[in-house]
């Protein structure tokens, strides 16, 4: 590193250069991890994962939820793995919930009004599903108060 320097103005510029750089690295590294603390799981931190609110404990009760839903809809309406994950995850974690809740409903919601699914069909049919049911819901508060 210094060997090709022939004067002392040229040494220090370089041991400046290579103490800067350092400094500059280290930096990186602590940036770099207070980020990989904060984001924790790799499998968590998939974009297209929704950070769970209020409703699930913990992130894992959420993905674990989640991976219930997919194999629950795959096996029950008999469609394509990569489509029902398409699907649960535009989900929020409150559609989530509910969906979760009242599944099998909804199964035979589908079954009974479409005989072929897609991901269209999927989500306007669970969307008029969660309508219908927060119409009931509100229809049995309003009953009992």
């Amino acid at each position: 590193m210094f060997n090709n320097t022939k004067t002392d103005k040229e040494r220090q510029n370089r041991l400046d250069d290579y103490m800067t750089n350092l400094i500059r690295k280290q930096k990186l590294r602590k940036k770099h991890k207070k980020i990989a603390e904060n984001k924790g799981n790799s499998m968590i931190d998939n974009p297209y994962v929704e950070k769970p609110n209020k409703i699930f404990n913990s992130v894992k009760d959420f993905l674990v939820v989640k991976g219930f839903l997919t194999e629950q809809l795959t096996t029950g309406l008999k469609m394509n793995k990569r489509n029902i994950d398409n699907f649960i995850t535009t989900l929020s974690s409150d559609d989530i919930y509910l969906l979760s809740n009242n599944l099998m409903d909804f199964q035979k919601a589908i079954k009974k009004d479409n005989q072929n699914i897609n991901d269209y069909i999927l989500k306007t049919s669970f969307n008029e599903y969660k309508k219908t049911k927060r119409l009931k819901n509100n229809k049995k508060e309003t009953m009992h108060s």
